[in-house]
């Protein structure tokens, strides 16, 4: 005959070895087991070394549209941000682009401008818009500057003939990296509305 004892809880006999009681069900010497628990799954951030790669942007999107509104594309809208940095190619390809433009409306308002005597309408927009094309050039010069390490303050020797290569070769060294651009269609359409504005500009300015 197997030894019993009494339980501590209900008093009934059980045996001796239990480790819980049946009659009341308490646990004697050990705690019960505690299941086993399912793996807590939390959602983990990103690696901070994996940085998210930003959706490439198209060419004239960043070489034209950022550099014209200050990293606000979607705007024709000049901004003059004289905050910032500029990368050095976004830099050279987008002062390109600007004095292309403005060169192609200039020589077509002179023209116009030209057949009329006394001080025109064209005469003031030729004004306003040479004004408005130096703010932005040294507006992007300086960015440039400062994206190289250099004193903005560089920028007023670009005023003075002979020194103005000073600032020049500061715009050719290397200061942060551009972004990735990808040429899309909306980039090809761009640049053949682009070819035929300044075709139209000339074209017309040369049968005035």
């Amino acid at each position: 005959m197997e030894a019993t004892k009494k339980c501590p809880y209900c008093g009934e006999e059980i045996m001796a070895t239990a480790k819980k009681c049946k009659h009341c069900g308490e646990w004697l010497e050990t705690q019960p087991p505690i299941p086993p628990q399912p793996p807590i799954t939390t959602l983990k951030e990103s690696s901070p070394n994996k940085e998210t790669e930003e959706e490439p942007l198209s060419f004239f999107e960043y070489y034209l549209d950022n550099a014209w509104n200050s990293e606000e594309a979607g705007s024709w809208k000049p901004k003059f941000d004289f905050s910032g940095t500029m990368p050095r190619k976004q830099f050279w390809i987008a002062s390109f682009f600007i004095s292309l433009i403005y060169g192609s409306l200039y020589t077509f308002f002179m023209v116009v401008a030209s057949l009329h005597t006394g001080f025109s309408f064209f005469k003031i927009f030729i004004y306003l818009a040479f004004i408005g094309y130096i703010i932005k050039t040294v507006e992007m010069q300086i960015r440039r500057l400062r994206d190289t390490n250099t004193s903005p303050w560089f920028v007023i020797l670009s005023f003075i003939p002979f020194l103005n290569l000073v600032p020049i070769i500061m715009f050719l060294q290397k200061g942060s990296e551009d972004k990735k651009t990808v040429w899309q269609k909306k980039d090809s359409i761009g640049l053949i509305a682009l070819f035929i504005f300044i075709a139209s500009m000339f074209f017309i300015a040369s049968f005035l």
